[in-house]
């Protein structure tokens, strides 16, 4: 919002809403993306569940929406993902991300 009252808003003053308008060159519409989509509180897209302690080796990959993701996931990318489920860890049966990701079974 850009302000076009340059007096701060305080107690009495008129709400923002009335004194500002929308940012030049700015789309409430658009997503943020790479580190601010992560600091935005927007889950990743791909996660990966680690093991019980740092030498377990990944236990499954979820979607990022997952419902059934263990306490010990962390995002990750999608070639990280295509990455682990093809060197054979686990797919979640819940979310199906080697569906997602067009995983052939063979």
């Amino acid at each position: 919002m850009t302000c076009r009252d340059p007096a701060p808003c305080r107690g009495g003053s008129p709400s923002p809403s009335t004194r500002c308008g929308p940012l030049s060159g700015w789309q409430s519409s658009e997503r943020p993306s790479g580190s601010a989509a992560r600091n935005s509180g927007q889950p990743p897209d791909w996660l990966l569940e680690t093991g019980l302690n740092r030498d377990s080796p990944p236990v499954q990959v979820h979607q990022g929406d997952c419902w059934n993701r263990g306490k010990r996931t962390r995002g990750i990318s999608l070639d990280e993902a295509h990455r682990a489920i093809s060197k054979g860890v686990k797919p979640c049966d819940v979310c199906r991300p080697d569906s997602a990701l067009e995983f052939l079974e063979t």
